[in-house]
């Protein structure tokens, strides 16, 4: 038979016990990792028209995940090895992916003297500005997939105007057969008065590090 003591002695452990659980902690849970902000990235990209060339390697520092900064170099087409910077903004995003508005300055470093015997040759170096639009993808141990798109124009079209409409066809048999724009087709806008853009298109691939 339980006693009025007995009772209230029960009572008294039962309450102790629920104060000694509530004064225990509960274990925090960690917040999800932020995949692009304040993160280091390496690449690599392979691409056609873009600022880093063909086949290229860059660094990117993104303090924030709305912003970033990258400098690299390629290996380009015909008009040679390039180094570039580029500004990354992301107007929008998830934890796993970001769509990123991309601004590049470039130099291209011509790998061969382009010009007919007795003849001018045509620029060393070229300079580019480009504009594009990228989609990209991290996971949870950093790798990064991006897909990039965009136009890139030649700062100083009408340097290339050094040759005659005669000699334009003549050129191309000293340009390396390589797919994409040459400096000729920068030679044939020259004489047009126009612009020379082209559009671009490339794959990267990466691993981010947390800073």
């Amino acid at each position: 038979m339980v006693t009025l003591r007995g009772a209230a002695a029960l009572c008294a452990c039962v309450l102790l016990g629920a104060t000694s659980a509530e004064a225990v902690p509960r274990r925090a849970r960690r917040a999800p990792r932020d995949r692009f902000g304040s993160t280091l990235l390496v690449g690599f990209s392979n691409g056609v028209g873009t600022p880093r060339g063909v086949l290229g390697t860059f660094v990117e520092f993104r303090p924030w995940a709305a912003v970033g900064v990258a400098v690299g170099a390629g290996l380009g087409g015909t008009f040679g090895g390039s180094v570039d910077g580029t500004l990354l903004v992301s107007p929008f995003g998830g934890r796993a992916w970001r769509f990123d508005l991309t601004a590049s300055y470039s130099r291209n470093y011509s790998y061969v003297r382009l010009a007919l015997p007795g003849g001018p040759s045509l620029p060393m170096q070229s300079d580019w500005v480009s504009a594009g639009a990228a989609v990209e993808f991290r996971n949870q141990r950093g790798v990064m997939l991006r897909l990039n798109g965009g136009r890139t124009f030649l700062r100083d079209t009408s340097a290339y105007g050094v040759l005659g409409p005669s000699e334009v066809s003549a050129m191309q048999n000293y340009v390396p057969h390589i797919p994409g724009s040459n400096p000729v087709d920068a030679v044939s806008s020259a004489l047009r008065g126009e612009d020379f853009a082209v559009w671009y298109a490339s794959v990267e691939v990466g691993f981010s590090f947390s800073l």
